[in-house]
C-alpha cells in the first residue's frame, strides 16, 4: 500500500503527467505515494532506497519513470541484499527490452512505440501543412509482467 515513486527531475511534460496519473489512480486503490526525483542514476552503492526501506512505514513498491532507473533499482537492491519482489516490487513506465546480461524480467507498462513513432510523423505533418493538431494524444498502453512483481 505504500509505493516509491522515482521520478524524473527533468520537468518533462510527459513524466509530469504520468506521475500526477499514477498518484490519482493510487489515492482511489488507497496507496500513499512518496515521490524521490533523481538528479542521476541510482549506483549500487546508494543508499537511498536502504534508508526508505529502514522506515518503520516502508515502502511494498517501487515505480520507476523509465526503465533504465528500473534496473538501476534492482542493481541496488541487489548489493544491499533486498529480495525482488518478497522485498520490494518493482514496476516501470516505457517497457524496453530487458537488457541481454539482466537476470530479471521488467515488469513495465509498455507504450507502443511504432505507433507512437508513426503518430508523430502524422502530426508533424500536419502542422507543416498549417493544418491544426491535438495538444494531446492518447495511445493505448499494455502491462508486462515480469519477475520483478
Amino acid at each position: 500500500k505504500r509505493v516509491v515513486y522515482f521520478n524524473s527531475p527533468l520537468g518533462v511534460t510527459s513524466a509530469i503527467q504520468r506521475f500526477s496519473a499514477f498518484c490519482s489512480a493510487a489515492a482511489i486503490l488507497g496507496m500513499s505515494v512518496e515521490e524521490v526525483p533523481l538528479h542521476d542514476s541510482l549506483r549500487p552503492d546508494d543508499t537511498i532506497i536502504t534508508d526508505l526501506l529502514g522506515k518503520a512505514n516502508k515502502p511494498t513498491a517501487a515505480v520507476c519513470w523509465i526503465a533504465g532507473t528500473a534496473y538501476d533499482l534492482i542493481a541496488n537492491c541487489k548489493a544491499h541484499e533486498i529480495r525482488i519482489p518478497a522485498d520490494l516490487t518493482i514496476v516501470a513506465f516505457d517497457g524496453h527490452s530487458t537488457p541481454q546480461d539482466a537476470i530479471w524480467s521488467l515488469s513495465a507498462v509498455r507504450a507502443p512505440w511504432a505507433q507512437v513513432a508513426r503518430t508523430a510523423v502524422l502530426l508533424l505533418d500536419s502542422v507543416l501543412k498549417g493544418e491544426s493538431v491535438p495538444e494531446q494524444t492518447i495511445l493505448p498502453l499494455e502491462f508486462i509482467p515480469g519477475s520483478t512483481s
